[in-house]
C-alpha cells in the first residue's frame, strides 16, 4: 500500500467473505493518491471462484474520502 507514493503498513486488516479491510492510523484526504501491492506469501488470496491471486504491483485505487 502506497499513499502518496510512500509506503504505509496498516494496523490491522480483517476479512470478511470476498472483502479485505485495510485499517489505518493515518487519516486519508480527499487528495490523495492510494496505490495497492500484493505478493503471494505464505497465506494465499484467492478470488471469489477459489482461483490463488497472483502478484499485483502498484494497483491504483479508488479514494472515495469526501472533500470538506
Amino acid at each position: 500500500m502506497a499513499i502518496n507514493g510512500v509506503a504505509s503498513t496498516p494496523s490491522s486488516l480483517s476479512l470478511s467473505g470476498a472483502s479485505i479491510t485495510l485499517n489505518f492510523s493515518y487519516t486519508f484526504k480527499d487528495t490523495d493518491t492510494v496505490s495497492v501491492s500484493y505478493t503471494p506469501g505464505k497465506i494465499k488470496l484467492q478470488d471469489i471462484a477459489g482461483n490463488l491471486v497472483g502478484a499485483i504491483s502498484n494497483f491504483s485505487a479508488t479514494n472515495m474520502v469526501i472533500a470538506n
